[in-house]
């Protein structure tokens, strides 16, 4: 499809589109003409576009992810493209820094996969190797995919990872060719066995035949070798006769014969090779085919894991350079259509209409993205400017300060701008340096055995000190020390455009650091375009459509081109390819020709792309042009020109040391300091006076001028500095003294309730020590009792004691007696029946008899059970009176269990059972169906019984409890429970009284 077409037709190294077919003209007074295509390809080259490539290529990890990489161009289709490339790289950023999940290409082949998909297209049999690199690519993909969409937080898919999620979301990775490969081809690209039946029959016949020739040759004399496919022994001049002469070896000096009987097993064993390999060849038909059925979705597949290759990319450098997420801003006096006019939509700047929705959405995703992601803030994914502490120095709204106060007044700002180039290098430097480190150290430890003494290891880290240089109070002069050589990072620089400006003019001195910051600014363009993050602390600019760049010397002596004819055909370019979203670099403007002359020239260039002028229209101005000068004339452009449109800026120079500190000064123009520079090149002091002499009162009055302005700017620049660190150190002293508070109201809490611990536990150990007390003293009473009684003779403790019980009880008795009034009159001989009300003597308690056993009763009094003697009861004259039922006892014949378990409910205790001995029951009613047996007998404490059932059958023994029907019968030394119908008297066991159980039958 589409995707297969595109690696059809991969684009040139360059990346440039062909040329157009008609060539510069060549007119000697007019010079040659740059086309638009040179231009581009001159000005992404001019900014170091290429060496940014190569360092990115680097974080890639397939063969394809690189060469894409190296042909990468900034796309055309406005601020919408890039905003998606840009939302990609904060994708994978997240995913790998924050989520911990990484974007693993691991086992991915991708040049051997796509000249594999090539050849099955075109029905070309595939190899082993390419096979096996198939099956690879398919189950990373499915792996790569896999992760993608399965990465979660607290269960949902972060949003964040939407623009990943949407890519691998078509992605097809058909396992089930990658399934069809496994089964017959193996990892290292060998055809298996089963693979197909034939394959197994010819690698047996051949085993068989190889074997056949082992055995042939195993006495032969001579070395048994190989040679074009046949077995041969290689023996020494001359052959024996009759053997075939198939070669020589070793100069000559030995010969490779096939001896007679093994020239028909040497035919017979490339016949079975020439099975195997027509075995082999139909499995590697069948399987291309498989392949080719799949090519579409393979192509596609390829496709997607190059270009997550290429994000994961960008986001690893994004990581390495901390860098941070570029801001479209949209210019004054623009406007954006619906159609996303403007080169696309993405701006941050003020516009109503259609953005109101777009704004919207994207304050949505920052709100959702900041809840789920607190550590994440929008746009400081990668970069922003942390303390020393690691804490990001953000306001409570969720941006920086200076963001915030700065909004929408600067039309470039690129704060703590490091050169993406010399970035790149100095971090490869440092990685090489640690590298070296470690094996030093490794080599110390290797014959030592001891690792030195801070030797470094890590060869992946990169000091922060690094990447932002003199940021963080570290001087990049003073890189060094250890083991680990440190490198010297670039400067950072400060790019502050004003709004309304069109033009900045930046004059200083030679080798300052102007063309290198000018280069810095259009990079960080081309890459905000191109989905980088711009290794800054905040970058804030326009989305440039082109970036055209006149920088250096481009004379051409074939062309009879000279410096000067050269630099104004690539102007003469610039300004007819320049359009109001155009970036535009100047290096040197006016210069190759006389200083008056090259002045004046340069001066209306500047004011035909700044829009100004009599020539300058808004159709032919540039959208920003940077501008570097040592002509004074341009520095005055910003006063001859009211309304803002040019800015000047100057880089700084260091008095005291002589010496440039690569640092930009907006708002005041700068001196060349050529005089300075030669002084410091050794230049006679004599001819430097004689050249400062020969400027002039009037020249030497307006450089003290700038000299002053550029002092008081240095001194504004250094207050407001540490009014900036005041600010922070505020931002970061804040949360920690609320720490602080928190831990001392903590530590107030835990000594409070230490405190009441203690009171507890000294009540408690007082409490304690008095209850020892009490019980010493008791101890000591007794003591004493004991020894008054020893002293009297009265030495029966026991006896004494019994008495004192009895004597206490006896009065608890009489006490709840008289409490209760005179007691009721009992007949002699009273014992209460189960469920009679009845009144414990000694605790005055009311209830109800629960069971009578010999002379204890249980009483239920509420939900206490108490068993006291007979004699410490009276019936309760005061309870209701209740209907007293009589239970009768049903008996039956065979003793069944129901019958059991009926008789266990209505019969009554041993006494009852006493009382109804001459008990005579009325005739059985017809409608209950029991029958009553008067002279029936039912045992009781005493008699002798015979189990009749159960277990125990047949024992015999002596009833010595009976609770209410449940008898504990004592046979020997055992003591078995049963119920008083499962027993029977031992005395009518064949007395003709019958053997039946103690119950009737029904």
């Amino acid at each position: 499809g589409e995707a297969a077409a595109r690696w059809r037709l991969p684009p040139s190294r360059s990346g440039v589109a062909p040329r157009a077919a008609q060539s510069a003209t060549a007119n000697p007074a007019r010079g040659k003409d740059v086309s638009p295509e040179e231009l581009e390809e001159q000005s992404l080259q001019a900014c170091g576009w290429g060496e940014l490539l190569e360092d990115l290529a680097e974080y890639a990890s397939t063969r394809l992810g690189q060469e894409a990489v190296r042909v990468m161009q900034p796309p055309e289709g406005g601020a919408w493209q890039s905003e998606m490339l840009l939302d990609e790289t904060e994708a994978a950023m997240v995913m790998e820094n924050h989520l911990g999940a990484s974007i693993d290409f691991g086992g991915i082949m991708s040049a051997e996969v796509r000249r594999a998909l090539y050849k099955a297209e075109k029905y070309a049999s595939l190899g082993g190797d390419e096979l096996a690199a198939m099956v690879a690519f398919i189950g990373s993909a499915a792996r790569l995919k896999k992760t993608v969409e399965n990465v979660a937080v607290n269960g949902v898919p972060p949003p964040e990872l939407a623009p990943l999620r949407n890519i691998v979301a078509a992605m097809a990775p058909r396992p089930e060719v990658a399934d069809a490969i496994k089964s017959c081809v193996d990892d290292q690209g060998g055809f298996k066995d089963g693979a197909s039946p034939e394959l197994r029959r010819a690698r047996s016949q051949r085993a068989a035949a190889e074997a056949k020739l082992r055995r042939a040759l195993q006495n032969a004399n001579g070395q048994v070798t190989t040679h074009q496919g046949r077995v041969v022994l290689a023996v020494t001049p001359p052959a024996p006769a009759g053997s075939l002469i198939v070669g020589v070896a070793a100069g000559g000096g030995l010969v490779l014969i096939e001896p007679p009987g093994v020239v028909l097993l040497n035919g017979q064993l490339a016949q079975c090779v020439a099975s195997e390999e027509t075995a082999i060849d139909a499995i590697r038909r069948r399987l291309t085919n498989e392949v080719n059925k799949a090519t579409p979705d393979l192509f596609a597949a390829l496709d997607v894991v190059t270009r997550l290759d290429v994000i994961a990319a960008r986001a690893r450098q994004a990581s390495a350079m901390n860098a941070c997420r570029p801001t479209f801003v949209l210019p004054p006096g623009r406007a954006i259509d619906s159609t996303g006019g403007l080169g696309g939509l993405g701006f941050s700047g003020g516009v109503d209409g259609s953005y109101d929705e777009t704004r919207a959405l994207r304050e949505a995703r920052e709100a959702e993205k900041a809840a789920m992601f607190p550590s994440v803030i929008a746009g400081s994914t990668g970069g922003g400017y942390p303390g020393d502490d690691g804490e990001d120095d953000f306001n409570d709204e969720g941006g920086t300060r200076e963001e915030d106060d700065d909004k929408g007044e600067l039309l470039v700002e690129l704060a703590g701008l490091r050169q993406p180039v010399l970035a790149a290098q100095a971090i490869r430097a440092q990685r090489a340096a640690r590298r070296e480190a470690a094996k030093r150290a490794a080599l110390s430890k290797k014959r030592t055995g001891l690792l030195e003494e801070g030797g470094a290891t890590d060869d992946s880290d990169v000091d922060d000190d690094l990447l932002l240089g003199v940021r963080r109070g570290v001087d990049p002069r003073t890189y060094g020390g250890g083991d680990v050589a440190r490198v010297k990072g670039p400067v950072p620089v400060d790019v502050f455009v004003p709004l309304n400006a069109r033009c900045v003019v930046i004059t200083g001195p030679n080798t300052g650091g102007k063309t290198a910051a000018m280069k810095a600014v259009g990079l960080a363009s081309l890459m905000a375009r191109s989905g980088l993050f711009v290794p800054a602390e905040m970058a804030r600019l326009p989305w440039f459509d082109s970036v055209l760049v006149d920088i250096g010397d481009s004379q051409d002596l074939m062309q009879s081109l000279s410096t000067f004819s050269a630099r104004l055909a690539k102007q003469r370019a610039i300004l007819s390819a320049a359009g109001p979203d155009s970036l535009v670099l100047m290096d040197e403007v006016g210069t190759g020709t006389s200083p008056a002359e090259g002045a004046a020239i340069g001066g209306a260039l500047l004011e035909r792309l700044a829009g100004v002028g009599a020539g300058g229209t808004d159709f032919n101005r540039a959208g920003l042009t940077l501008a570097t000068t040592h002509h004074g004339e341009l520095k005055a452009l910003k006063y001859e020109h009211p309304g803002g449109f040019f800015e000047n800026a100057a880089v700084e120079f260091d008095e005291a040391a002589l010496a440039p500190t690569y640092r930009l000064l907006w708002g005041v123009p700068g001196r060349s300091r050529a005089l300075q520079i030669a002084e410091r090149f050794g230049l006679e002091p004599a001819v430097v006076d004689d050249a400062r002499a020969a400027l002039g009162e009037g020249r030497a009055t307006l450089e003290e001028t700038i000299g002053a302005l550029e002092t008081a700017r240095r001194g504004a620049d250094e207050d407001i500095k540490r009014a900036l660190s005041l600010l922070w150190d505020v931002d970061r002293t804040t949360p920690r003294i609320a720490a602080a508070q928190a831990r001392v109201d903590a530590a107030e809490e835990a000594a409070d309730v230490k405190l009441a611990s203690g009171i507890a536990r000294a009540g408690r150990d007082r409490k304690t020590q008095l209850a020892a007390d009490a019980r010493r003293a008791q101890v000591e009473v007794a003591r004493e009792k004991r020894g008054a009684a020893l002293a009297s003779g009265a030495t029966d403790f026991a006896t004494a004691a019994a008495a004192a019980r009895a004597a206490e009880a006896e009065a608890e008795r009489a006490a709840a007696a008289a409490k209760l009034g005179p007691p009721a009159k009992v007949p002699s001989g009273w014992c209460p029946d189960v469920g009679d009300p009845v009144v414990v003597l000694t605790t005055g308690m009311r209830g109800k008899v629960r069971k009578v056993v010999g002379s204890a009763v249980t009483v239920q009094a509420g939900l206490m059970q108490l068993k006291v003697d007979v004699a410490d009861v009276r019936p309760d004259t005061d309870a209701p009176k209740q209907r007293k039922v009589t239970n009768a006892r049903a008996h039956m014949p065979a003793g069944t269990r129901a019958a059991a378990r009926i008789d266990a409910l209505m019969g009554a205790d041993s006494r009852r059972a006493a009382v109804r001995k001459n008990f005579t029951p009325p005739p059985p009613s017809s409608s209950f169906g029991y029958d009553f047996d008067a002279e029936d007998d039912v045992p009781t404490t005493g008699d002798k019984v015979r189990i009749i059932g159960g277990a125990n059958k047949g024992a015999v023994g002596t009833v010595v409890v009976d609770e209410g029907g449940l008898l504990t019968v004592q046979t020997g030394r055992a003591m078995l429970k049963c119920p008083v119908e499962g027993v029977e008297f031992a005395s009518k066991v064949g007395g003709g009284g019958g053997g039946g159980p103690v119950s009737g039958g029904v």
